[in-house]
């Protein structure tokens, strides 16, 4: 790889980590060069690095218990509740 190749290399990914932090710490800003017409490559390195950061904030933002399928049964919890209630266990 050429020099040349390396600084545009090195150009777009600073340019993709300016997107991303605008996303992230300027999202008003952010919205509004992702609604600019035009097409250029900075503007679509920026567009990608916003993309990056909102992916990164749905994945990170989900919690657990809705990432799985809440209409699962637990076999666990099916034990207790077809086996015998938790007042059978008291002394009578």
């Amino acid at each position: 790889m050429a020099d040349g190749d390396k600084d545009l290399d090195q150009e777009f990914i600073d340019e993709v980590n300016a997107g991303y932090l605008l996303g992230k710490y300027s999202p008003e800003i952010m919205d509004l060069i992702t609604q600019a017409t035009g097409k250029s490559k900075y503007l679509d390195a920026l567009k990608q690095g916003k993309e990056i950061f909102d992916k990164e904030i749905r994945d990170d933002y989900t919690p657990d218990w809705l990432k799985e399928d809440r209409f699962k049964e637990n076999k666990s919890d099916l034990g207790k509740a077809r086996g015998k209630d938790d007042r059978d266990d008291l002394d009578r």
